[in-house]
């Protein structure tokens, strides 16, 4: 890659501006005054233990027998010209580093940034303040004075306490007897392994950050499908080198106005002796705490070995710890089954069990980090050592749990908090009084940026809408928070699987995984009657199953009919066919349709079967009616796919015609920004995410609505899908959309017009995510035993949804018909009358 075309990238390049994204900025810096200092630093330091004796301009230290390694910072502190500037300067980065690394960890947890696909991104910050921590204790042992060898003496024994390899892990650490060559060993890690770490790690992040792009919180236009900033070049680089200058600026301050190690009052490090109320630096407090907190007497003697339990037991805590927080981002997702990529950050409060469960892990932390200095505390304030240790040991076992709960509530009562404020706005102080006497308080409505800020994570939560194949990078704007607590959701479902139950002894009733083209796919049958026709769904999205919302208007169906969905490959509860390789080409589509109709042929012992199509399904339907006629007794196309470069022009044409007349500068600019739509230019999903959501916002999939909260809600009350299967929908999305949209998009069925089966058009008259003017314009042209089109009046995209009443009396009066005609003599339909 050249500079120039280099540079042209990252000027292409969009990076959010948020404060939280600072911390990076801090740790780059800090590592960069580490390595700068260091450098410097390395000239004069001498990493060896031999002994000698000082001759330097301290007198209080003259003729007192010290290693090399302590004479050499000696020199550096009171010798050299702005050594000491440099020491100090460089033990305030060594502070700074592990604060900047352990913050930017919080603020990935609680946001959710560590999710797909930056898992791995995840695992290299953790990495990188473990590196950073062994950094700063070898860093903190080198000066060899008296406190850093009381430290060593801890570890000395800690190693030793260790069963079996514990005398031989000293002997290699220490080479040989305490000290031994503790200062040679230690500097090489110091010198060689640790940068060596820091720059492998931080290297890893910016490859992976430059393969993904950044995650952003969600606002006004903030969508998982594009990204609002600033371009990182020149704007990001300013911005993040001022900050830089900033940092560096301010350790430089620091280094100067506030002493920091000063080993000349220390002393030398001393074998025979130890510093009195010495503390290890802030960052690894908690493992000093951790030993502090086990029980007296924690001994067991086993295989003629005694075992030091209080040695063992806080080394295994504290790694389990480490290794949850390592791994957390791969325990989330497997719990709940959360496999989609999310690009959107996540506000604390809308994740309540994380964000409790960060908060239990924080004080789980800290509980151990102020055990590590409880002998200074019980000292400054007139308290036992005893009282402080059983009260630490207590909150050890029940602060976490505590934190749990009280996170979890206090997080729930926010979301509450903010469902009220976008239902109702916010208090103004005013107080009228209505005609009859009443007195109530003025509350003003939230702008939309505001209201998008509070509810854009429910849009993310639950499965889209079908709008003719872009389900996933297509919506309207983020959906109310659902207005179900997790009581009324419960008993919502409880009440309309009841509803939908079908006791009669001839009603079918069955699911099954029936593989298709080589993968299980998830099949639904209801029927009242199996004597019924059978009408095939075939649902939209791509990826996004019919059945979670068929309870709104199926039942009714089910007395005439018996109604089959299906999930189809890579949709809903087929998500566990999700892997590399998937075929999913439209051929392979319509091919799974054609099994499954003979699968069905075969269990219900019918010749025939009818297919209701719907959006994107409607591109499945149609060639199959057209491939395989005999097995249809009729097709229904429901928001029809005809032309898929015609429905992006008057889509977008809708959209800036309302907006225009709206008086919308917004959505009049974001459309402009379009140019020519779709025009020659790839038609990639940010166009296409700003096209319908417009057009979409002024009643393009649902009429008369500017968003489609009770779909997505109506999922959530689904007697046939759990919040689990919920969550799959996304996963099934993320993976069939960039493989099925320029098949979509390409689709184009203007010629094709002999069909040998009915043909029938359900068609809204609202509809602009599918716009029906295509579809018309080829009605024209076909020729087939039979065409009809019914109009729903009053729907757009999602005519079952919004009039779901002439929906079955159309099907019963125009679909039925066909259906008995179709089935052979002795094997009319039993239906019940009108």
């Amino acid at each position: 890659m050249t500079v120039s075309s280099a540079r042209h990238e990252l000027s292409g390049r969009v990076v959010p501006t948020h404060w939280t994204g600072l911390f990076g900025v801090i740790t780059v810096s800090a590592v960069v005054v580490l390595f700068v200092t260091g450098l410097l630093l390395m000239l004069v330091y001498a990493p060896s233990s031999e002994s000698m004796r000082y001759r330097g301009p301290y007198e209080p230290l003259a003729g007192v027998e010290v290693s090399r390694a302590f004479a050499s910072v000696m020199t550096l502190s009171f010798e050299v010209p702005g050594g000491l500037l440099l020491r100090q300067l460089h033990h305030w980065a060594a502070l700074i580093l592990p604060a900047a690394i352990g913050l930017q960890l919080l603020v990935t947890f609680f946001t959710g940034a560590f999710r797909r696909p930056r898992r791995g991104s995840w695992v290299m910050l953790f990495l990188l303040l473990i590196v950073a921590l062994v950094g700063g204790w070898s860093g903190y042992a080198l000066p060899d004075d008296m406190l850093s060898g009381s430290g060593l003496r801890i570890v000395e024994g800690i190693t030793l306490g260790i069963p079996v390899v514990g005398t031989w892990a000293s002997s290699v650490l220490f080479g040989g007897g305490f000290p031994g060559r503790i200062i040679e060993n230690l500097s090489a890690v110091h010198v060689f392994v640790v940068p060596l770490g820091l720059l492998v790690l931080i290297a890893g992040r910016a490859w992976s950050a430059s393969r993904h792009r950044p995650p952003q919180f969600a606002a006004g236009g903030r969508e998982e499908g594009n990204i609002v900033g600033v371009p990182l070049l020149p704007n990001g680089v300013a911005r993040a080198g001022g900050f830089s200058a900033v940092v560096v600026g301010l350790l430089v301050l620091m280094a100067t106005l506030v002493p920091v190690a000063p080993v000349w009052e220390y002393g030398p490090s001393d074998p025979g002796n130890a510093s009195a109320g010495s503390q290890p630096d802030w960052y690894t407090g908690f493992l000093d705490g951790a030993l502090r907190l086990v029980p007296p007497g924690w001994e067991v003697v086993l295989f003629d070995r005694t075992w030091t339990l209080a040695v063992l037991v806080p080394l295994l805590v504290v790694g389990a710890f480490l290794a949850v927080v390592a791994l957390y981002p791969f325990l989330e997702a497997r719990v709940t089954r959360d496999r989609a990529e999310h690009h959107l950050l996540d506000r604390p409060r809308n994740v309540a069990t994380r964000t409790a469960i960060g908060v239990a892990g924080i004080v789980f932390f800290c509980v151990l980090w102020a055990a590590g200095s409880a002998d200074v505390v019980a000292l400054v304030f007139h308290v036992s050592f005893e009282t402080m240790i059983l009260t630490l040991q207590i909150a050890l076992l029940a602060g976490p749990p505590l934190a749990f709960v009280l996170t979890r509530r206090i997080c729930i009562g926010l979301q509450r908090k903010d469902r009220d404020l976008v239902l109702h706005g916010f208090e103004t102080g005013r107080v009228v009084r209505m005609p009859g006497g009443e007195y109530v308080e003025v509350h003003e409505p939230l702008d939309e940026y505001e209201r998008w800020r509070l509810v854009a994570h429910a849009a993310a939560s639950g499965g889209g809408a079908p709008v003719g194949g872009a389900t996933s990078v297509a919506r309207s704007g983020p959906r109310p928070p659902s207005r179900l607590t997790d009581m009324s959701e419960d008993l919502g479902r409880t009440v309309i699987a009841d509803l939908c139950r079908l006791p009669n002894p001839e009603a079918i009733d069955r699911t099954a995984y029936v593989e298709l083209g080589g993968v299980e796919q998830f099949v639904s049958i209801r029927g009242r009657s199996r004597a019924n026709p059978v009408l095939v769904v075939c649902h939209g999205g791509p990826a996004l199953p019919s059945l979670p919302s068929s309870w709104i208007w199926q039942r009714g169906v089910e007395d005439y009919f018996t109604v089959v969905n299906y999930d189809q490959r890579a949709s809903g509860k087929s998500e566990a066919t999700v892997s590399d390789g998937l075929d999913l080409r439209v051929e392979r589509y319509v091919d799974d349709l054609v099994e499954l109709i003979a699968w069905v042929q075969a269990e219900l012992g019918v010749r025939k079967v009818g297919v209701l199509g719907h959006s994107w399904g409607t591109i499945i339907g149609l060639t199959v009616a057209r491939q395989r006629p005999d097995l249809l007794w009729a097709y229904i196309g429901v928001g029809q796919v005809i032309c898929g470069p015609e429905n992006e022009v008057e889509s977008f044409g809708h959209a800036m015609r309302s907006a225009v007349a709206d008086g919308n500068e917004r959505a009049v600019a974001e459309l402009q920004s379009l140019g020519e739509y779709p025009g020659a230019e790839p038609l990639t999903v940010e166009r296409i995410v700003t096209c319908r959501r417009w057009a979409q916002h002024y009643g393009g999939l649902s009429a008369y609505r500017s968003d489609f909260a009770y779909f997505t809600e109506s999922q959530e009350l689904s007697p046939y899908y759990t919040d689990a299967d919920l969550g799959l929908i996304g996963v099934g999305q993320q993976v069939t959309m960039t493989a099925v949209l320029p098949a979509l998009l390409g689709f184009d069925a203007r010629d094709q017009t002999a069909f040998e089966v009915p043909m029938l058009q359900f068609l809204g008259r609202h509809d602009w995510t599918t716009p029906t003017g295509p579809v018309v314009r080829w009605l024209e042209h076909v020729t087939a035993p039979s065409t009809h089109v019914v109009w729903f009046e009053n729907s757009a995209h999602l005519c079952m949804l919004e009039e779901p009443g002439k929906f079955l009396v159309s099907l019963v009066t125009r679909a039925l018909p066909h259906a008995v005609d179709a089935m052979p003599v002795g094997g009319q339909s039993k239906t019940p009358a009108m």
